[in-house]
């Protein structure tokens, strides 16, 4: 009845139905409502938890009947009496195009959601990278102040003044802070590209700090260093945020 461009499998049965099923790959199933070991909807309902189209197969066609089909999820019903290859294969066709169809709107949905999500993400990070430049920009003028001021201070004491020392280690301090800031600029894409020929191991070590600072106390951080590594033109901050993404991603794979 189907023709040679189909494979027919056929059990008496739900028991052998359920066999057959959990060995075979099927496109379709046709079921009839009358099986002599199981009630009809029940099975139907167990049928279309597969995700395979089902289609019910009856002895009498009433309006109720397929709107109870429809309802407990087949693609179709089908009466014996009005049953032939024709109609079948049409029936099967069908069946299995919609299946098809919801299933590539399924994966398009999901995608849509993917896709959405992602968005939200990077709304959130651009968000993120405002905050921490207008945090860097302010902090930014007050360390220039304290810069400023430190220096003027320094050059007013004697060279053998202990408090020149204080001073120094102030300045420092600042000049890491600056450090910092340059790093909130680049993640927040604030900053001008200043490529410059600069050590790799410096850049490094002082991008080392903070990575201990972010991953946290309860994991170590090693650092083998090349000691004849050659100069390289890069920017700075630039090459110390991909240092602080790297460990981002280490931290999170951990």
């Amino acid at each position: 009845m189907l023709g040679s461009d189909h494979e027919l499998s056929v059990a008496p049965n739900a028991s052998l139905a359920r066999t057959q099923i959990e060995k075979t790959d099927f496109q379709c199933i046709l079921v009839d409502y009358n099986l002599p070991d199981v009630e009809g909807w029940a099975f139907v309902d167990e049928l279309v938890q597969l995700g395979v189209p089902v289609i019910v197969l009856t002895g009498y066609e009433t309006d109720d009947f397929g709107i109870a089909a429809l309802k407990h999820g087949a693609e179709d019903y089908l009466t014996k009496d009005e049953l032939n290859s024709d109609l079948l294969r049409r029936a099967l066709r069908y069946a299995v195009e919609r299946a098809r169809a919801r299933a590539r709107m399924h994966e398009a949905e999901q995608e849509r959601k993917e896709l959405e999500k992602q968005f939200h993400q990077s709304q959130k990070m651009e968000a993120i990278g405002r905050l921490a430049g207008g945090v860097a920009h302010d902090f930014n003028n007050l360390l220039t102040a304290i810069i400023g001021f430190s220096r003027f201070v320094l050059d007013e004491l004697a060279p053998g003044d202990h408090r020149r020392e204080d001073l120094i280690h102030v300045l420092k301090a600042a000049a890491r802070a600056e450090t910092l800031t340059r790093q909130l600029l680049a993640f927040s894409r604030k900053q001008t590209i200043e490529p410059r020929v600069l050590s790799l191991n410096e850049l490094i070590n002082n991008v080392e700090r903070l990575i201990h600072r972010t991953i946290g106390e309860h994991i170590e951080l090693r650092l083998q260093r090349e000691p004849d590594l050659a100069a390289v033109k890069v920017d700075a901050a630039q090459f110390e945020q991909v240092l602080m993404i790297l460990a981002f991603n280490a931290l999170d794979a951990l």
